[in-house]
Formats: C-alpha cells, structure tokens, sequence
C-alpha cells in the first residue's frame, strides 16, 4: 500500500509533472497528474486516491522562455479546477492541499476553510521557476502530511477499532501510510480487548514505507508471542526468545523516522516488549537452576529492568513533547508499572530477601493508580467505547486483587510461606485490602466480566464467548 496522490493543475502540466517526479522520488506516494478537463467533470484516476493537490498558477517566465508568456496569457479561470476543488473539499478536505501561485484572486469562503498555501512567483527562465515552484510544493506538502498525523486523537484511534477492522478485512483503508501506521500501533490493546487477531487483518496491506513496514512485523512478533506461550502463561525456548528479540529491536529495524511522536510511541512498545522477554527468561532459569545460582538470573532481570526505564523515559518524552496525549498516556503507565510489578517479583523470587519487597508493592500500587486515573477519565470521555469502558473497571478491580497477592509463590518453603501470611501486614497492602472491599463487593468482579461477555456477544454476534478471558496478562 502506497499513499496516492492526485495532482489537479489549472495552466502549467509541466509544473505539475515536476511535483509528481519530486513526490514519487522516495518511492513514498503513488502520483497520478490530472487531465486538462471541462464541463465540469472529475478525473476517475482520482477516485482512489488518499490525497488531493491543486495547483492554480498565473506563473510568468524571463529569458527565452518569455514567448511562454505570450503563448499562455492570463485568461479567466478555468471554471472545471473550481469544480475539482469543490469535490475533493467535500470528499476529504483534511488531505487536500491547494497552492495558489502568484495568484491574486478571492475565492468562495467555503473553498478556503481547506488548506491553502500562497506562493510568490520566482524569477528567472521557465525551467527555473518550475523547479523552484515544484520544490516549494512538495515541501510544504510533506511538512503538512507531518503535522496532519500529529493532530491525530489516540482516544479516536482507541475508540475506532472495530471501524478500522471492517476498512481492513474490505481493503478500504483511506489513509496514508504514516496515519495507518500510527492507527495499527494503537489498535493492537483495544484489538486484544475485543479478541481480535489483528495480525489477520493485515492481508491487504503491501507496507512500502518502513514506518509501515515495522509496525506490520511488530504486530506478527506481538501475536506469535502470545500465541506461543498462551498469554505468557508458558516460556519460550533460547532459540524463539532470541528471535522475538530481534524483532522487538527498534534500533536495527527502523534506525530513524520522520516522524518523532510515531518513534517515541515505537520506543515503548518495543522496549516493554523487551522487558517481558527478559522476564520469561528469568522465570525459565529460575525453574531451571538451584535457588542459590543467582548470576545468570540477576543479569536477565537486570536487562528487564534496563528495558522498563527506556519504555518509561519514551512515556516521559511524550508527556513533555505531547501533553495533550497525558490522559491517553495513564493507561500505559498502569501497563507498564503491571509488568514492573511481574519483574519485580520474579527479582524477590531469586534473591529471597524481603527487602525486595517493597519494590514490588509500590510497583502494583503505582500501576493500580495509574489504571485508576485512566479509568476514571475514558468512562467520561464523550466518545468512549462501551465494551472498553467496563473492560477497564475490571482491569482496575483486577489490579486490587493483584495487590493482595503479593509474596513468594505458596509451597515454596516453609520460611517463604511464613513470608506469605506476614505480608498482610504491610501498610501498603492493608491500604489496597481496604480500598478494595470499599469499592467493590466479592461478586463484583465476576459481574463485570459477565457484562463484558454480554457487551461483546451484542457487538460481535455469533461468537463463541466462553474462552473469553479474566484479563489480559502482561498487555501493552
């Protein structure tokens, strides 16, 4: 899939040809260059495309090139380009680009609500001033394509899951590449939510941009992960986590991007991926070696943790850079102090030293709070999806119930044992007991999840909901 772009021209083909070249030099856009048409009418090669540039020019040349001027004067416009803009406005004004070029005229106030740009004539020889022209286009068109994607509402890409699902098993996807890409990565928790391979759902896509390209891998690595070890219930072998590695590295599979807010969001979802590796390694060696054998063990966690900070610098990064997105961004703290929470206690597992402890308590505290913050803001958000809305007053609830199992895992020893009934009387926990049986009564939990099955059998009818799960473990 190529974003495809439309040139509408009014006087000069030989301008829009140069924008063409210019636009399809990195082998980003598929461009296809208007006829010259009347009575008012639309170019069918335009029906497929994503983005529309217009070109309205009273252009003049110098030098040799002035007989153009004689050959081409000024003449009253030509009435088809205002046509043209006026469909593609009402078609998709978010992806139009009109460029009015050494053009003086006024124009119907509903045509400029759209994006308009004024360029100055340059001066020299025809071929001159193509160039400089053309050049001046595309990089306003590729600055705006930027700043289009910026604008984007992650809680609209959140909320629109099922939308984008249908555009993709139909192979209607309107958007560019950077946009899809974008919409993929934060499709893949709500895509989870709905029990939706989203790695399905990509047979259309033919990714020409890395962008693209990364997220589709990044998407096939996410389900083969969970696929093979049933929701990070089971580890993997040496050779499958070593393999899953290397698609989780960003470094080596996108170097760089165009697209700084793109590669921060990139940043954590791959380095979080990276920590739960690392944890699935640590839990096989420490089935695998004697209790007292902490060296291997203590430099995978080390590596788990290292990859947590970077995932958590890149939330940072966003906050400061991106604040309009800190209410989006609550959710992927709770996730991330959730898989600090899982590492933290593989960590208290292997050195056997309560000290270690609080580390895991304020972890699960911190994540509970988080997934609070966030859940107390979506279920006011004007265009919050139902079925998300009381998935996560579950996810919430859940991480109560996390907070009270906290210790070394029962059986283990009698000394770890005792560890385990000592634990409730840690200040902490007696806080998250008590906050737990204030908000919520036994049975609540399991209503909840009832009315998730009932929520997802309306909205997907005909499926089977009797694997649906608990909750997702180790999620984004």
């Amino acid at each position: 899939m190529k974003d495809k772009v439309f040139i509408a021209w009014e006087r000069n083909r030989e301008l829009a040809e140069s924008v063409a070249k210019k636009l399809a030099k990195n082998n980003e856009f598929e461009v296809v260059v208007g006829e010259e048409l009347y009575n008012m009418s639309i170019d069918p090669n335009s029906e497929e495309c994503t983005h529309y540039i217009i070109l309205i020019d009273r252009l003049e040349f110098s030098g040799n090139e002035s007989s153009d001027n004689k050959n081409n004067p000024p003449r009253n416009r030509r009435s088809n380009i205002m046509f043209e803009w006026a469909y593609f406005a009402g078609k998709n004004s978010e992806h139009l680009s009109v460029f009015l070029i050494n053009e003086h005229g006024n124009f119907p106030k509903e045509l400029m609500n759209c994006h308009t740009k004024k360029i100055p004539n340059a001066k020299g020889p025809k071929d001159d001033v193509i160039r400089t022209t053309s050049d001046e286009v595309v990089m306003e068109f590729n600055s705006r394509s930027i700043n289009d994607v910026k604008k984007i509402d992650k809680f609209d890409i959140f909320n629109s899951w099922p939308e984008l699902k249908r555009k993709l098993l139909t192979n209607a996807v309107p958007y560019s590449e950077l946009e899809l890409a974008h919409r993929l990565l934060h499709s893949i928790d709500p895509s989870y939510y709905y029990q939706d391979d989203l790695s399905a759902c990509l047979s259309y896509i033919k990714p020409k941009s890395a962008e693209l390209r990364f997220v589709c891998e990044i998407i096939e690595a996410n389900a083969e992960l969970f696929r093979e070890t049933n929701g990070l219930e089971k580890t993997l072998d040496e050779a499958k986590i070593t393999a899953l590695k290397r698609k989780f590295d960003i470094s080596n599979n996108l170097p760089s991007t165009k697209d700084e807010n793109f590669r921060l969001w990139l940043d954590y979802f791959c380095e979080i991926r990276q920590a739960l590796l690392c944890w699935l390694v640590a839990r096989k060696l420490v089935l695998e070696l004697p209790p007292d054998d902490r060296t291997l063990k203590r430099q995978v966690i080390k590596e788990a943790i290292e990859s947590l900070g970077n995932a958590e610098t890149a939330l940072d990064n966003i906050s400061k850079n991106y604040p309009e997105e800190c209410p989006y961004l609550e959710l992927y703290m709770g996730y991330l102090n959730y898989d600090k929470w899982l590492i933290k206690k593989e960590e208290l597992i292997i050195e056997m030293d309560n000290e270690y402890k609080k580390d895991v308590n304020v972890a699960i505290v911190n994540a509970k709070n988080k997934f609070y913050d966030f859940y107390n803001y979506y279920r006011k958000h004007p265009r919050a999806d139902k079925f998300l809305v009381k998935y996560f007053g579950a996810e919430y609830h859940t991480r109560l119930l996390n907070g009270i199992d906290i210790g070394y895992p029962s059986g283990s020893s009698p000394d770890k044992d005792k560890a385990n009934k000592d634990r409730i009387k840690d200040p902490i926990i007696k806080d998250a007991i008590l906050k737990f049986i204030q908000e919520i009564d036994y049975n609540e939990e399991l209503r909840l999840l009832s009315e998730l099955r009932k929520i997802h059998r309306e909205s997907t009818p005909g499926i089977d909901d009797t694997s649906f799960p608990s909750m997702p473990k180790g999620t984004f």
